[in-house]
């Protein structure tokens, strides 16, 4: 029974120290997934990969984009604000416009990056509200999207 113990204990431990270090750990798989992505010095390639052959571009970001959709949804439930809004913006940034570009997923990391503006920027909320309707408009939380525009119009004074 002490050795079942003394085990429960380390395990709590080890998780609580796991849990505070989650940023510092999803950080460094987003650095992991920007290195594939060429880094700030790939820029050009990755850029040009996307413009021109969207279906190689496709084919070789699919996993990575899924990578970084994973690590936002940890991030936004466990991590820090900053280290979400790094990962979401970037791959905002970065996919948006791609042949990736209507992926549920990133609908939804989009979702929950506007969700985080709502109260300090309400009109950068909004804007963001109507950009999700007007990119993603099957999106699996279409009829929240619809109800949340709504009671920011209210918010706003929008008519």
């Amino acid at each position: 029974m002490k050795g079942f113990l003394i085990t429960v204990g380390i395990c709590l431990t080890l998780a609580i120290v796991a849990i505070s270090q989650i940023d510092t750990i999803c950080m460094s798989y987003y650095a992991k997934s920007t290195e594939i992505e060429g880094g700030d010095a790939g820029k050009a390639a990755f850029d040009k990969l996307k413009q021109d052959s969207p279906d190689q571009f496709r084919a070789k970001y699919q996993d990575v984009l899924q990578d970084r959709l994973l690590i936002g949804r940890v991030l936004f439930f466990m991590g820090g604000d900053e280290a979400f809004k790094t990962v979401a913006e970037s791959t905002r940034d970065l996919y948006l416009e791609s042949s990736l570009g209507n992926d549920d997923g990133l609908a939804v990391l989009l979702h929950r990056r506007a969700k985080m503006m709502e109260e300090r920027q309400p009109d950068q909320y909004y804007f963001r509200l109507k950009e999700l309707e007007d990119r993603f408009p099957q999106a699996s939380f279409k009829p929240d999207l619809d109800r949340e525009i709504k009671l920011i119009k209210i918010r706003l004074n929008i008519i």
